[in-house]
């Protein structure tokens, strides 16, 4: 699974294509993620301040040009070479490098915040890579993700037969497959699915 989305994310990263969709999103999914996200960024600093910021599956790099412009430390990682020869095209100021989720190359507490918006529902093993996420964030986690109602029957059967019908499946997680995890690393966890009352179109945070 996660070398098959690499896979498409390199196709992408090569084709003709808006950023937004470069990353699989639609344009209104897209802006209204990156919007929220930067609100959420300015809430965290407005309380505890922020100097530097890891974003984790920084894809053409958008979000840490948003982050860039807004004065904060960014750097972007992500698993496929060519998005990241991208972002770096477009963004040279920006810090970009290939790196693995599952294996940051990364001191513990490196960071003041992490993100991760997306990325959480093409990978395979969540579990380690919600860890490797909190081992590196010295004070705060975003991560945004598509949201599933069912509690009643396992992720890994489901998983497995979305699997068994697609190499590159979009995975969707109930709270208590994420929770549980940033809870054990120390992190106080607050869910929101809804905006301005509407519920957000492309995840929850």
């Amino acid at each position: 699974m996660d070398d098959a989305w690499k896979i498409v994310y390199e196709q992408r990263a090569r084709s003709d294509i808006p950023d937004y969709r470069k990353s699989c999103w639609s344009k209104e999914g897209f802006e209204e993620l990156l919007q929220l996200t930067l609100k959420f960024v300015d809430e965290i600093n407005s309380t505890n301040p922020i100097t530097t910021i890891l974003d984790v599956g920084s894809g053409p790099g958008i979000y840490c040009d948003a982050l860039h412009r807004k004065g904060f430390i960014v750097t972007g990682i992500d698993y496929s070479p060519e998005m990241i020869a991208l972002a770096k095209k477009n963004y040279p100021d920006i810090t970009f490098s290939v790196g693995d989720g599952y294996h940051l190359e990364f001191a513990d507490n490196s960071f003041d915040l992490v993100i991760s918006i997306g990325a959480l529902q093409c990978l395979l093993d969540h579990e380690r890579f919600l860890r490797e996420l909190c081992r590196v964030s010295r004070k705060n986690l975003i991560i945004s993700t598509l949201w599933r109602e069912d509690t009643g029957k396992d992720p890994a059967i489901i998983l497995k037969e979305q699997l068994e019908e697609d190499s590159w499946p979009t995975r969707e997680y109930h709270s208590n497959e994420v929770v549980p995890i940033l809870e054990s690393a120390g992190f106080s966890c607050t869910i929101i699915r809804e905006q301005n009352r509407q519920e957000i179109r492309d995840g929850y945070f």
